[in-house]
């Protein structure tokens, strides 16, 4: 963890997968947002299969998002859960930029809405939100409660290298085989 950005870019980052990643305790998860006269922030991103958790903590006080694309092409978002975004936070960020958004297939857990306009062909679905509000009902499954998504705790060591490890416990981020969306869209 720490409260600087997890994965950021600009000017035009090209052909990125960010996969199998625990991220907990940042300022944010994902962000793109500055083509500095190039075409796009980012182009041919691919996030699959991470776990946010607690993210969205502002130094300032102000309104932190965990996720956006802005000025973006091809970015794909799926199979990845979110879990515990600060209520002044947002979980993602649209902006009208977006080219090619896809988002699907998520466990969006206790976190804030996601907030902007989107792009005419972003599209967003299939998604499962334990007590979490959808922007709009097409995004996907409302579940009234975070504990119908039956996830497990995380518990790892950091700091093993050094004289002083720790143990870290992440609570309820884990997919169980009973979780609804275990199978994460499988047709």
């Amino acid at each position: 963890g720490s409260w600087g950005t997890a994965f950021g870019g600009h000017y035009h980052v090209k052909n990125l997968e960010v996969f199998d990643n625990v991220v907990f305790d940042s300022n944010r998860g994902l962000s793109f947002g500055d083509p500095h006269g190039l075409p796009y922030s980012v182009e041919n991103l691919h996030a699959h299969d991470n776990i946010f958790h607690n993210i969205g903590f502002s130094t300032s006080g102000g309104t932190e998002y965990c996720h956006y694309f802005y000025w973006s092409s091809n970015v794909v978002y799926e199979h990845n859960t979110v879990v515990g975004i600060e209520a002044h936070s947002r979980w993602l960020s649209h902006d009208d930029n977006e080219v090619g958004l896809a988002v699907s297939c998520n466990a969006i857990v206790d976190s804030a809405v996601m907030v902007g306009t989107r792009a005419a062909d972003t599209t967003v679905g299939d998604n499962f939100f334990y007590n979490t509000d959808r922007q709009e009902d097409g995004d996907g499954t409302l579940y009234p409660t975070a504990a119908e998504a039956q996830l497990d705790d995380l518990v790892f060591t950091t700091d093993r290298y050094t004289n002083n490890p720790r143990q870290i416990t992440l609570p309820g981020v884990v997919t169980t085989p009973s979780s609804p969306h275990a199978d994460w869209c499988a047709p």
